[in-house]
């Protein structure tokens, strides 16, 4: 009888803990969410990004701007306008690229045994437009999670003998489906988030062991940076000499490897605004001129031949 006891009050202590935790909203600045596709009889696995950059009103009301990319890095170059997102108590909103209407993404108003009921954006990479898809399913259950030091909600969908697999939902990530994908039931089609960047560090990545394609995903990138304003940007490991930095007049850059050539390079303000933009053709090696741009801290972006996106800071001194 005191085993039942010690069981029903640590039952109980945990569900009290669980209430008591604050919630934590979607982001609000900017943020990457990076996910895998898996179509099984056909052999076909991708990976693809969903990023969230800048503001835009409809209707009066003000939406987060999604965008989406195929890049191993996401680079707003490259990417097309996916949906409009908000958040407003604890239910998440989207309207799609297609479409004027709002539609509800995210319920965390439920709790277990409700049913949640949703409208999917349904969509297959390469292509980013999709179609709404209305689903529904109950919550089986409950927890917490410990998502870069802070304890959030996550909700538990069975797969109830489906082709739905176990899925989660995270506050502030959403399904481990990936962000659009939740709820999705098909043999042959898996989605699954791989990992979440938010305000340019690392916050969440997902166990992906138990995933349809697990043994033949392509490997994933996480290093996304969004460019809103003057932040530090820590250094990534790359083939480039670039320099002097700080500058005055001109700038050098330099591959150390032959294979790995300039496709081409983009200088940012601090604020985000393009300067100057230039392309080439199998260059190794490249000199900028840059006596006309003002003394500031400025942002270098290279687009090498294997499409891969380095971010470097750069000082400008007169």
């Amino acid at each position: 009888m005191k085993k039942i006891t010690t069981l029903v009050c640590a039952f109980l202590l945990i569900n009290v803990f669980i209430q008591a935790q604050s919630y934590i909203p979607f982001p609000s600045n900017t943020a990457v969410w990076t996910s895998s596709y898996c179509y099984q009889l056909g052999g076909i696995t991708d990976n693809f990004k969903i990023a969230m950059f800048g503001d835009t009103t409809i209707n009066s009301v003000i939406y987060k701007k999604l965008y989406y990319s195929n890049d191993p890095l996401f680079d707003i170059d490259n990417s097309s306008y996916f949906a409009a997102l908000r958040e407003e108590e604890k239910e998440v909103y989207y309207i799609p690229q297609s479409s004027s209407e709002e539609y509800l993404l995210y319920d965390f108003t439920k709790t277990v045994g409700d049913t949640v009921k949703i409208y999917a954006y349904l969509h297959f990479p390469p292509n980013s437009t999709g179609s709404i898809d209305y689903r529904e399913l109950k919550i089986d259950a409950i927890d917490s999670i410990m998502v870069d030091g802070v304890y959030r909600k996550r909700y538990y969908f069975s797969a109830n003998g489906s082709f739905h697999q176990d899925e989660y939902w995270i506050e502030g990530i959403g399904s481990t489906f990936g962000m659009f994908h939740h709820f999705l039931s098909i043999s042959d089609n898996g989605f699954n988030l791989r990992c979440l960047v938010q305000d340019n560090q690392l916050t969440y990545t997902e166990d992906v062991s138990t995933f349809l394609c697990s043994g033949n995903l392509p490997p994933v990138n996480c290093n996304d940076m969004l460019i809103t304003g003057i932040n530090q940007i820590s250094p990534r490991p790359h083939n480039y000499l670039i320099f002097p930095n700080p500058t005055t007049t001109f700038l050098n850059i330099d591959s150390n490897n032959d294979n790995d050539k300039i496709k081409s390079v983009t200088l940012l303000t601090a604020l985000g605004q393009e300067v100057l933009r230039s392309t080439y053709t199998g260059s190794n090696k490249i000199d900028l001129n840059i006596e006309n741009f003002p003394s500031g801290v400025y942002y270098l972006k290279i687009r090498n031949s294997n499409n891969n996106l380095i971010i470097e800071k750069l000082l400008i001194e007169k």
